[in-house]
């Protein structure tokens, strides 16, 4: 598969966790009152006292949203007591002895709620100021292809970092191969190898990754060892352009895009105008062409506008961002097309000839042989039934997130994964979850003039 992308602010909507960050002391330090202490008591010469109350949490010490506040009082009762909220956000109910906050917009804030309570002798008061952080502290350059392993880690070639980054399911934004330097250089340690221009990623069923390095024309390989992952090359030769095939070591290649791996190992890189295929032999390849095309293009400026995903039959399926298409390869060389149609751009959905494609980018193919497809502001998928192909929109929330969706993945249980660009600065990951397709940015954020450089490790957002 194959990607792009660049880094903006992280929201976490809908049902999305948002990470809650505790930042106050305990509930009594919390708490005042006001009013006056004494007061007539009817007949009866006792006095009467304004209400107490506490909230809890009296701080921010959940990661999921929304949260649940508590207020315990004295000298008033459940309708005495309401509450409401200082910056973003709202609670609901306003009244009563519980409430929940929700967050309301990409913030990194901290909200103050407050629940009051009154009678006839004064009223108290009691605040709960949370941390609602919705950035990942990780930042990219301009994310690319993108695979899920079988455990739900996420690994992304950061074209414009020079280097591989992993986003494992505890939520640690990690560089595991590369070193922001563009060259060819394997190592067994990632971080002292060098890649120049990693754009496709794939994985194969002992979690050993590939990778197109686009700029020195090789093909490399990434093994975990030892928690570390040593990085080969194992076809091409660096800086050496061409379309020579042969054993991999005198085999050539022209700026290779998207990648991916069937079951039994044949690797197929995706370069413009030809489909290639490494066949393995104990560790070594063989590279040869399947098809040339000149279909086989990226849109102008597109890092990103060829990937490929195959299938348990080796049919490959390229996107032709160039053209707006879908092309299928048979094993045998033969290239059609299953879904859009050339040179006409929109958004229609339905029989393959008759849908189309704005940008498709990226693609993937799930357990069933369907396809999802990067398009754009917009997830595609394609159901492939024998050999017809029937193109419908994944309604994702909220529908403006996605902005130039480049690489795709998928986990075992249906999530999607999504590389994104902005228009300005540098790129993201998202993720697509649950039955109600919520989607929120799990790393990554928009960077501002001056903020912190692409490439650096950290956290993402917790997965929900």
């Amino acid at each position: 598969m194959r990607t792009t992308a660049v880094v903006r602010d992280l929201l976490l909507l809908g049902s999305f966790g948002l990470l809650i960050v505790g930042c106050g002391g305990g509930s009594s330090s919390n708490s005042s009152s006001t009013g006056s202490g004494s007061g007539s008591n009817g007949g009866g010469g006792g006095t009467t006292t304004a209400p107490s109350i506490t909230v809890a949490p009296a701080f921010g010490s959940t990661t999921s949203a929304p949260v649940a506040l508590t207020a315990t009082v004295s000298g008033a009762t459940s309708s005495d007591v309401t509450w409401a909220v200082s910056g973003s956000g709202s609670v609901s109910p306003t009244t009563g002895l519980t409430t929940t906050y929700t967050p309301s917009s990409s913030v990194l804030e901290t909200v103050k709620i407050t629940a009051t309570a009154k009678n006839s002798n004064g009223t108290a008061t009691a605040s709960a100021p949370i941390t609602v952080n919705f950035k990942s502290t990780a930042t990219f350059g301009a994310p690319t292809g993108i695979v899920v392993d079988s455990a739900g880690n996420v690994y992304v070639a950061d074209i414009n970092t020079n280097s591989i980054r992993s986003i494992s399911v505890a939520g640690n934004v990690m560089t595991i191969g590369g070193n922001n330097l563009p060259a060819s250089v394997d190592n067994s340690y990632g971080p002292m190898a060098s890649f120049d221009g990693p754009a496709g990623i794939a994985i194969d069923k002992s979690g050993n990754l590939y990778v197109t390095d686009s700029n020195s024309h090789v093909i490399r390989k990434m093994t975990p060892s030892n928690g570390a992952w040593a990085v080969t090359t194992i076809a091409g030769i660096p800086y050496n352009q061409g379309n020579a095939d042969g054993p991999a070591n005198q085999a050539s290649f022209n700026d290779p895009q998207g990648i991916a791996v069937d079951a039994s190992g044949n690797v197929f890189v995706i370069q413009p105008n030809a489909l290639r295929k490494l066949t393995p032999s104990g560790s070594t390849y063989t590279v040869s062409t399947v098809a040339t095309d000149d279909s086989f293009s990226q849109a102008y400026g597109q890092a990103a506008g060829l990937s490929i995903a195959v299938d348990s039959s080796d049919n490959v399926y390229v996107t032709c961002s160039n053209d707006y298409t879908i092309r299928k390869v048979t094993p045998t060389g033969t290239v059609s097309i299953i879904a859009g149609i050339s040179d006409y751009t929109g958004t229609t959905d339905g029989p393959g000839a008759q849908a189309k494609f704005t940008l498709p980018q990226g693609i993937t193919i799930d357990g069933s042989g369907n396809l999802y497809v990067a398009d754009n502001t917009l997830i595609r998928k394609i159901i492939v039934s024998g050999s017809t192909y029937t193109v419908s929109t994944v309604g994702v929330t909220p529908v403006n997130l996605l902005t130039t969706a480049t690489g795709i993945a998928l986990d075992s249980t249906g999530n999607i994964f999504v590389t994104d660009i902005p228009s300005t600065l540098y790129g993201y990951v998202d993720v697509v979850t649950n039955a109600n397709n919520d989607i929120m940015v799990l790393a990554g954020y928009v960077l501002t003039a001056g903020g912190p450089p692409p490439g650096i490790d950290g956290t993402a957002l917790p997965r929900q």
